[in-house]
């Protein structure tokens, strides 16, 4: 799956669900080699739960849509991360 398709994909979904996207997105490709890149900082303490992470891990596009500001609410930046999978499966990433 290329970029262009993952961010259709990824924008897609997001209409299906109500999102409106307020500006140019950003996609970002994550698979075990960035996964492994990413760990290179883990603390010692963290290591098992990193091994359960990547015996699970997919390769995925993120996809970060910046959000339409709300009526009546005060402006603050906000986006929507949404993951599409090479399969094509999207889903909403949930916030922390």
């Amino acid at each position: 799956m290329t970029e262009d398709d993952a961010i259709r994909r990824a924008l897609e979904y997001a209409s299906s669900i109500g999102i409106t996207p307020a500006g140019d997105v950003e996609a970002q490709y994550f698979n075990l080699e960035r996964l492994d890149a990413l760990a290179t900082v883990c603390p010692d303490d963290m290591v098992e739960t990193y091994h359960s992470v990547r015996s699970r891990f997919r390769s995925h596009w993120a996809v970060t849509i910046p959000l339409m500001k709300a009526p009546g609410t005060v402006a603050s930046p906000a986006s929507a991360v949404v993951q599409v999978f090479d399969t094509g499966e999207a889903t909403l990433l949930d916030s922390l």
